[in-house]
């Protein structure tokens, strides 16, 4: 009787700390810890995201994480300028470095020198695995007209950032049924096909295309 009375205190100490606590997954915090080693293995320095450390539990206290008051699951990433050191190799998308976070609304990815991804692990591999992102930044990054349909995978996406990269519109924007922000800042399109496509996405209110350049004046029908 005694030893059960000791196992029962036990597992309510244990429930005690991890209710205090509020850590957030294991999981996630690993995943965090490796998206960090891909940037320094890019060249980014040990500098990069200060305080995220294997030692500190509770990751929703690290910096440019944001996790959700009741859950205590990751739903927004901050990682523009991750890929800014000396070196400024060119760095390719690892979609399995984010499938922990099957909570995420908000990604940003903004000024990394991305120029695609990975086989296999490219937008299509991070669409399937993000069923909840809301916000997508991906601006001033060496993306080409080759990454512009498998976006087409990311139907939850109400605002998108695709400004400052090498599109030149051979290609267009389809299943993107919730998008309602879209951002083509300081792109010279050569062709028209991408803003012909804007008027398939049937939620779409708002295009921002400062400093873009274009060869003709045809858009899609609602622009």
């Amino acid at each position: 009787m005694r030893q059960l009375l000791w196992v029962w205190m036990l597992l309510m100490a244990f429930a005690f700390v991890n209710d205090r606590c509020h850590c957030c997954l294991q999981e996630e915090r690993s995943g965090l810890l490796e998206i960090k080693a891909w940037f320094i293995h890019a060249g980014a320095g040990s500098y990069m995201l200060p305080g995220w450390d294997k030692e500190d539990l509770n990751c929703c206290n690290w910096v440019w994480v944001s996790c959700d008051s009741t859950t205590n699951r990751v739903i927004e990433l901050h990682l523009s300028f991750g890929n800014s050191g000396a070196l400024e190799k060119d760095l390719y998308l690892n979609a399995s470095l984010f499938l922990p976070f099957k909570e995420l609304e908000s990604l940003d990815l903004r000024w990394n020198q991305l120029v695609g991804g990975l086989k296999n692990q490219g937008f299509q591999a991070l669409a399937s695995g993000l069923r909840k992102l809301k916000i997508l930044h991906l601006s001033y990054n060496k993306f080409n007209d080759s990454i512009l349909s498998s976006l087409s995978g990311f139907s939850t996406l109400e605002s998108l950032d695709l400004s400052g990269n090498s599109f030149t519109g051979t290609v267009g924007l389809t299943g993107l049924r919730k998008l309602a922000v879209l951002y083509l800042d300081s792109i010279d399109f050569k062709e028209n096909i991408l803003l012909e496509s804007l008027g398939g996405l049937p939620s779409l209110k708002t295009l921002y295309a400062i400093e873009s350049k274009f060869e003709g004046k045809h858009f899609g029908k609602g622009q």
